[in-house]
């Protein structure tokens, strides 16, 4: 069996305090498996997984998009984090 990497995703609040506009919550799911956790850990305790790796640039680009867009008011977190989670889909088994 092979060791996966993965790296962990984190929950957002929007904040006008921010200079962002969102703060990053402790909450964060695993990119490998999709599990939401408290706080981050070395290793996903659900699938094992080593979170040892960067968030990809091509999601980086998708968080700075919808960002834009929540921050207009487009959109809430939920939806935000719901839209950035499908966009790892393609890449990771989260179902």
């Amino acid at each position: 069996m092979s060791e996966r990497h993965g790296f962990w995703l984190h929950h957002i609040r929007n904040s006008k305090s921010s200079i962002n506009g969102f703060f990053y919550l402790p909450e964060c799911d695993c990119s490998v498996c999709g599990t939401t956790m408290r706080m981050e850990k070395p290793v996903c305790p659900n699938c094992k997984a080593v979170m040892d790796q960067e968030v990809p640039e091509e999601i980086r680009e998708e968080i700075k998009k919808y960002t834009e867009e929540r921050n207009q008011g487009a959109m809430n977190d939920s939806e935000f984090m719901r839209i950035i989670k499908s966009s790892l889909q393609d890449d990771t088994p989260w179902k």
